[in-house]
């Protein structure tokens, strides 16, 4: 089978076919008399239409006939997709599209549609927040989840991302210590934060020589006079042991 014709040629197919199928219809009826008398020899013979009239008949015909198989020509069925391993991608907003203005504090419920273009079933899937301003308190992990299995002995970066909540600029903040066992520092020192602005925290942990299942360490925001800021308690929670 030849390979289906381009979209461009299916539309000009599309405009050409009722036209030349009219005027070959039209043509036809001016040369009928003439092939009626020659294939029957009844009656009177009629004037014969002049070479052009006929060039045209076939000409129209031929441009009819070929538009409309190119228009009905049959499309090949559309590719499989088969996308290995675990793919998806975001489609469209459902509710709330972008710059949707709201009144100060207003509650709403925002909703997104996404696509599983891989072969993997999303069982116990979340999306997790890694950044922005709005609507968070408290703190969200940017990396190292609650859980994560680490080799005995191993050092590594944690970070979190906590949100200003106010209209107070954080000058000499810092997230102190708590309690808990994981090795860690005991003061992370907080960047200078505009209210209503995210700031990032970075410190390095090592996991329990020996093998637990888990391992913990707590935080709090406190202002330059040691007072702690409530509502914005974290911490971050490993395990060696499976």
């Amino acid at each position: 089978m030849l390979p289906p014709f381009s979209p461009e040629l299916r539309s000009v197919a599309g405009i050409l076919a009722p036209i030349a199928i009219l005027f070959a219809g039209v043509l036809i009826a001016a040369i009928w008399p003439t092939v009626k008398h020659a294939l029957t020899g009844r009656g009177r013979r009629p004037t014969p239409p002049e070479p052009i009239i006929w060039i045209l008949t076939f000409l129209f015909i031929i441009v009819g006939t070929l538009s409309s198989v190119v228009i009905n020509w049959p499309l090949p069925p559309p590719p499989a997709v088969s996308l290995a391993g675990d793919d998806g991608s975001f489609v469209y907003d459902e509710a709330v599209q972008d710059d949707t203005q709201f009144q100060p504090g207003q509650r709403f419920a925002k909703s997104w549609r996404l696509y599983n273009k891989g072969n993997t079933e999303w069982k116990n899937y979340e999306a997790r927040r890694i950044f922005g301003t709005l609507g968070l308190s408290g703190f969200v992990d940017l990396n190292v989840r609650d859980g994560t299995l680490f080799s005995p002995g191993v050092t590594f970066w944690k970070g979190w991302a906590l949100h200003n909540c106010g209209t107070n600029t954080w000058t000499n903040y810092i997230a102190k210590r708590t309690g808990g066992d994981l090795k860690g520092p005991s003061i992370i020192p907080v960047a200078v934060t505009s209210g209503h602005q995210d700031v990032a925290l970075w410190a390095q942990f090592t996991a329990p020589a020996t093998l637990t299942r888990q391992s913990i360490a707590w935080y709090q925001l406190e202002d330059a006079q040691g007072h702690p800021i409530a509502g914005i308690q974290f911490d971050v929670c490993i395990k060696t042991e499976t």
